[in-house]
């Protein structure tokens, strides 16, 4: 029964000492869709899918455990790396890597493919389809020290989440060629330093095959092999009872969830994860540009309501079923505090309130929805329009259809019209989000273990006209100046502090209102070990497999 409230540092992952795990067999995986780019760090590989095919390839610095701990990975390091200062003041990190740690070519994971990894990615060379540059833009120097399995980082300034880089390293190879970088990895990894490699692909079936690296100088995997189908999602729970597929990610379906429970030698699993779902809100539109009228809207939607109407069918109880409070950080998450205030509470009294204030009132003898007076000269432009909300979701997404519907429903109490429009789910955010052709929008943020340079971008002011992954478009160099103080600050507390001081305002400005924690939920076969809901914890891929028959 999945738990009331995700505590931290617990997760689902049917536990079993690497020495009792049989040796042998094949997890069958699944994905969303075909492999575009392998190299994670182009834009084309920048999604889960190809996360979760290269995370048991390549080199990975740090792990994490269920309660977001990071620990340095023996793998690849011989210890904790050395966190100073230069002469001059910068902050300088020395790594020392793991001299038996070598590509599937036989050459040695040193310092040239750290040096060649940053300057692909610091943004110099914009021949280089990179994903992002933050930290690697931050970093001034990278050099081998006394031998090529010393590396040292310099900073030109402090950030905090320095452990966030060099991950899911890519040979220098890769990284000093930008076609390679860019196209190289397309149709298949071209090389490994993980347990695992890879070994075919069919592009009619949409599988992709990765067996034992025999160059692989850590505890040998348990598994033989990994094949991963591309699947559609709906097709998942049939998939995983004729036995195609070993599990599925659940996430916020319910109807998903009730058809996994049903299938026979199947259970579920489930932790608190970095993920969550949202209202953005689009302060750019013409309706929604006064911020008051912003916070009014916000206090008139029952977050509560939304999470446990969404969360109940998913077997959540007590606190599961409560709206998330926090835009960076997670309930089971060290940092997590309520800092939503009065916009956050539901007050449809004061919602109304605030909407006369603005101009928007509720004109005699019509059908109850919001005209613009011209009283206020915040919203005088809009006299005579009706308050009317354009909800655009994506289509064959249940769990967006459920939600704008509650909040249509809520909203209608103040005197608000929203307007339902579903669109082409595969055209959603390249014509629709990016671009601000919406009002409101739902859909869920895919979290991760550095939750403050991970949010950093959702919230910040925009580069020239390039919002990024702000879709609210809202703009206020407060937030923008507490995030370069977050992730600047080395003192963990103190990161805390400055950046929940940025989520207060995120609030305050109605950016978006975050509905609730989207549970890490999966359906597997019971026999699957070391596999499941793993939260904030790493995969280690060397314990998987599967109990004895």
């Amino acid at each position: 029964m999945p738990p009331s409230t995700p505590d931290r540092g617990v997760n689902q992952i049917n536990p079993v000492a690497y020495d009792k795990v049989p040796a042998g067999g094949t997890l069958h995986y699944p994905l969303g869709g075909a492999i575009q780019n392998f190299n994670p760090s182009e834009t084309d590989g920048n999604n889960i899918d190809t996360f979760n095919i290269v995370n048991a390839l390549l080199p990975t610095p740090f792990k994490t455990d269920a309660a977001n701990n990071f620990l340095f990975n023996p793998d690849y390091l011989t210890g904790e790396p050395v966190l100073g200062k230069t002469a001059d003041g910068h902050q300088q990190v020395t790594y020392e890597l793991n001299p038996k740690a070598v590509w599937s070519d036989g050459s040695p994971v040193a310092a040239p493919d750290w040096i060649a990894m940053w300057k692909a990615n610091n943004g110099t060379n914009t021949a280089y389809k990179y994903v992002a540059t933050t930290g690697y833009d931050d970093i001034t120097d990278v050099k081998a020290g006394k031998d090529q399995y010393e590396v040292i980082v310099t900073f030109d300034k402090n950030y905090s989440d320095w452990k966030a880089l060099f991950g899911l390293l890519v040979p220098a190879s890769t990284d000093n060629d930008p076609k390679v970088y860019n196209t190289g990895w397309v149709d298949q990894p071209l090389t490994s330093a993980g347990p695992f490699m890879f070994s075919t692909k069919d592009a009619t079936a949409q599988t992709y095959t990765i067996v034992q690296n025999p160059k692989w100088w850590g505890r040998k995997p348990k598994l033989d092999s990994i094949v991963y189908t591309a699947i559609d999602p709906d097709a998942e729970p049939t998939a995983l009872a004729n036995g195609e597929i070993d599990f599925i990610d659940i996430g916020p379906d319910a109807a998903k969830y009730a058809k996994v429970r049903a299938i026979s030698g199947v259970e579920i699993r489930v932790a608190g994860g970095p993920n969550f779902r949202h209202i953005t809100i689009n302060g750019s539109s013409a309706i929604l540009q006064d911020k008051n009228v912003r916070q009014a809207l916000a206090q008139g939607i029952d977050r509560n309501a939304i999470a446990s109407t969404l969360m109940t069918p998913l077997g959540l109880t007590g606190e599961g079923l409560t709206a998330l409070n926090n835009h960076i950080f997670m309930k089971n998450q060290e940092g997590y505090q309520d800092n939503s205030g009065q916009v956050g509470k539901y007050d449809i009294a004061n919602a109304g309130k605030m909407l006369d204030a603005e101009g928007w009132k509720v004109p005699a003898g019509g059908d109850g929805i919001r005209v613009n007076d011209g009283s206020n000269p915040a919203t005088v432009a809009l006299k005579g329009k009706k308050l009317t909300i354009n909800f655009v979701i994506p289509t064959g997404v249940q769990t967006s259809a459920n939600e704008s519907k509650l909040i249509q429903e809520q909203l209608k109490k103040i005197g608000v019209e929203v307007d339902i429009n579903a669109v082409d789910v595969s055209t959603f955010f390249s014509k629709y989000v990016t671009p601000g052709a919406f009002d409101f929008t739902v859909f869920s943020w895919l979290g991760s273990n550095y939750p403050v340079s991970g949010a950093n971008g959702i919230y910040s002011s925009p580069n020239g006209d390039d919002w990024g992954q702000n879709f609210s478009r809202v703009a206020d160099s407060r937030i923008d100046t507490l995030f370069d103080t977050a992730l600047a600050d080395l003192d963990v507390n103190q990161q805390i502090k400055d950046a929940n001081a940025a989520d207060a305002i995120v609030w305050e400005d109605v950016m978006s209102l975050t509905t609730y924690q989207r549970p890490d939920l999966w359906g597997m076969k019971k026999t699957l070990e070391n596999f499941g809901a793993f939260g904030f914890a790493s995969v280690d891929f060397t314990a998987i497999g599967f109990a004895a028959s």
